[in-house]
C-alpha cells in the first residue's frame, strides 16, 4: 500500500471537528441563531456558535440529551485537548426546580464541579432543558486564535447541587476535539 494511503488512513482517526449541515436546523427556544455548528461525535451532543473575531468572542450553544436528574458540561482547553485544564461551563437541575449553570476550572481528574473563577471572561450564561435536552448558552471573551481545543461531557448524577462524577469508560473518554474558525 502506498505512503498516501496510509496518510489518508491517520488523518481519518485524527479528532478534529468540522461545521456540519444535520445541526443547522435545529431552532432553540430563544429563536438565536448561530454561523456554525457541528454535531458532535460523542454523547449526542452538538455545539452552536458564531465567532467574532473583533472584538474577539465567541457566541456559543451547547446542547445534550440528558435526562432531568443529570448534568452537561462543555469548555475550552487553552492548553491540550484533555479534560484537565478546561474551563468549563456546567449545567444541571438546581434543588429548587431551576436549570442553573456557571463556570468551573477542571483542575484534576477529580475535580469538584463547585462554581470557581475561570481565566476567560464569560458573559449572558445561562441554561434550558427542552425536549429531553440540556442547553447552555454563553459568550466567551477569547484571545486571538483560528481554532479551540473543546472538551464536553455528561453526567447522569447531581447531589446537593454538585455535579457528581460521570462515567469513566467509552464515549465519556472520548468527548474531546478542536474546532476550526479557518
Amino acid at each position: 500500500m502506498s505512503l498516501s494511503f496510509y496518510y489518508i488512513l491517520l488523518l481519518s482517526f485524527l479528532p478534529s471537528l468540522s461545521a456540519d449541515d444535520s445541526c443547522s436546523s435545529y431552532t432553540f427556544s430563544t429563536d438565536e441563531t448561530f454561523a456554525s455548528c457541528i454535531d458532535l461525535p460523542h454523547l449526542n451532543a452538538a455545539l452552536h456558535w458564531t465567532y467574532a473575531p473583533k472584538p474577539g468572542t465567541l457566541r456559543a450553544a451547547f446542547r445534550a440529551s440528558q435526562v432531568r436528574h443529570g448534568w452537561v458540561a462543555w469548555g475550552i482547553n487553552p492548553i491540550a485537548m484533555k479534560m484537565v485544564g478546561t474551563q468549563a461551563l456546567v449545567a444541571f437541575r438546581h434543588s429548587n426546580g431551576s436549570m442553573i449553570s456557571y463556570g468551573t476550572s477542571i483542575d484534576s481528574y477529580a475535580p469538584l464541579m463547585s462554581p470557581r473563577e475561570l481565566t476567560l471572561p464569560i458573559y449572558n450564561l445561562l441554561a434550558e432543558y427542552v425536549n429531553n435536552e440540556m442547553i447552555i448558552y454563553a459568550t466567551l471573551g477569547l484571545w486571538n486564535t483560528s481554532e479551540l481545543n473543546v472538551v464536553w461531557q455528561v453526567g447522569d448524577k447531581v447531589e446537593k447541587d454538585l455535579p457528581q462524577r460521570h462515567e469513566i469508560s467509552g464515549e465519556n473518554l472520548k468527548s474531546v476535539g478542536t474546532i476550526s474558525f479557518g
